[in-house]
């Protein structure tokens, strides 16, 4: 999430390059080897794309490396992306949904040059949220094909950020998709 007056290629770079900090809030986590709740398992490699909803901004694509912390059925995980974040989706089972809320910082960067101007100057609260929208049964199993929700940054400036006279802080909010890369066998159905 950038504002929104930056280069296409500034933008990038800022998502590649962030500086991430804090963890993902309370969580009550699975333990490795116990069952998950009843529902699609989200694991394996999934292709995102982000698209900006109340803001100009270029379309974002990344790869997420997801990690389920218990041996079966639906639960949180831990996950990496190709954009450098990285952190834990907690599963909620009575919403059936996924949220990861994490604060990142990242540079004010000059629009023209794509020259830094300060390196830590915004503070990002992000708060991710998505549902399963797609799955495939495989034997007994349910897994997730298809997740669909929305990245939302409330956006601050460092005391640096508006010394330099970098733009203003603001809300972004970006849509996104993610489809399932590791190949399934089974039938594909709906979500519930």
């Amino acid at each position: 999430m950038m504002r929104t007056t930056l280069s296409a290629g500034v933008v990038a770079l800022l998502l590649v390059t962030g500086l991430f900090v804090t963890g993902c809030g309370s969580v009550t986590t699975e333990r490795a080897g116990l069952q998950g709740a009843s529902g699609p398992r989200i694991d394996g490699t999934w292709k995102v794309t982000f698209k900006p909803k109340n803001y100009r901004g270029e379309v974002t694509r990344v790869t997420w490396y997801v990690t389920p912390l218990c041996s079966s059925g639906a639960c949180s995980f831990d996950f990496r992306s190709t954009g450098k974040l990285r952190g834990r989706f907690v599963f909620d089972r009575e919403s059936r949904g996924y949220e990861l809320k994490k604060r990142t910082l990242s540079p004010c960067v000059a629009g023209d040059s794509d020259k830094v101007l300060v390196r830590v100057a915004y503070r990002e609260d992000r708060n991710i949220k998505f549902r399963v929208t797609g799955q495939r049964v495989e034997g007994e199993r349910q897994l997730a094909t298809e997740l669909r929700g929305e990245d939302v940054a409330n956006t601050a400036m460092t005391k640096e950020a508006v010394r330099a006279k970098c733009l203003p802080p603001g809300r972004e909010v970006d849509k996104f998709t993610a489809v399932r890369v590791t190949p399934v066998s089974g039938a594909t159905s709906p979500a519930n």
